[in-house]
């Protein structure tokens, strides 16, 4: 595919173009990653929030969400939807994920990146493996 403006993807992904969605996702991926990636501390939150934010672009596209007649920036409908959708999930994520100050400070404490509130099925997975080690070992003592 030839390089194309984001105004003539956009229309080409609307008239039903599957590779100008692909070619959207992939030129505004990596950006969108770093950005949501310099606001969570929660890595591995980051790759749902970026898939998350190209399943609604590409919906609100089809839906006509995105006006190409008065608005031609697309990377920044991209980051609106990128922001909305990581606070919609922190919001509804229980893990106490939080967002990185954008001003570390001089006693920045690597071991408070992240702050449980609630249970992560990580967690009980471990939790669960370690009470069985420990019934096992209690069973060769006795």
């Amino acid at each position: 595919m030839k390089t194309l403006n984001d105004l003539e993807l956009t229309e080409m992904y609307i008239n039903g173009s599957m590779q100008a969605g692909n070619e959207i996702v992939s030129r505004y991926y990596n950006m969108i990653r770093r950005y949501i990636g310099s606001k969570l501390k929660y890595s591995m939150m980051v790759d749902d929030v970026v898939q998350e934010t190209f399943i609604k672009l590409l919906k609100k596209l089809k839906a006509g969400k995105f006006d190409s007649k008065k608005s031609t920036n697309l990377k920044q409908f991209c980051y609106v939807i990128s922001y909305s959708t990581m606070i919609d999930m922190i919001r509804s994520n229980k893990s106490g994920v939080q967002l990185v100050s954008n001003y570390p400070t001089e006693d920045f404490d690597i071991y408070t990146v992240t702050k449980y509130d609630s249970k992560t099925i990580e967690l009980e997975m471990i939790e669960e493996q370690r009470t069985e080690i420990v019934h096992k070992l209690m069973s060769t003592l006795e």
